[in-house]
């Protein structure tokens, strides 16, 4: 069930702000499902407004301090006596799914461009999006490609 709500900010001359926030709801239909009600007449009070500011900046740090806390969860490592070469290093593991790696860092959908399941651009304007965050102390970004002889064409490896 939902309730009609008005609101609109008619000119008030005597406000600072020189308009008045005026909100209603329908009465007998909002009586159904709130646990209090009351008529306030004239519009929102002052009480309201404070809690109604007060929701809105607890939302916006609880999102703020979500933002900031970037979880990403590593790779298990299977550590070697003897140290295998790079490439006896790459094939044991597997890659992360790009796309799951791409939200624990904080990047939205629209910023990333998959390549199948492990490989994926990104815009450049995430830079700025996230210029506020610590940078990173490594960031390994690995592959190659060969040559292939008879077709003169690349080819991922």
């Amino acid at each position: 069930m939902s309730t009609p709500i008005i609101t609109y900010s008619p000119l008030d001359p005597t406000k600072k702000s020189g308009q008045r926030l005026v909100g209603d709801v329908e009465f007998t239909s909002a009586s159904q499902v709130a646990s209090h009600i009351t008529p306030v007449p004239g519009g929102v009070g002052p009480m309201t407004v404070a809690i109604l500011m007060y929701n809105t900046l607890k939302s916006a740090k609880r999102l703020w301090e979500q933002a900031r806390a970037v979880k990403v969860t590593r790779l298990p490592l299977d550590i070697k006596e003897k140290v295998p070469s790079d490439i006896e290093i790459a094939m044991a593991q597997t890659p992360k799914n790009i796309t799951k790696l791409a939200g624990e860092i904080g990047l939205l959908p629209a910023e990333v461009e998959n390549y199948g399941k492990y490989k994926a651009k990104i815009e450049l304007g995430v830079l700025d999006r996230l210029n506020h965050r610590k940078d990173g102390k490594y960031i390994v970004i690995s592959g190659f490609a060969f040559l292939d002889p008879d077709t003169f064409h690349t080819a991922d490896v």
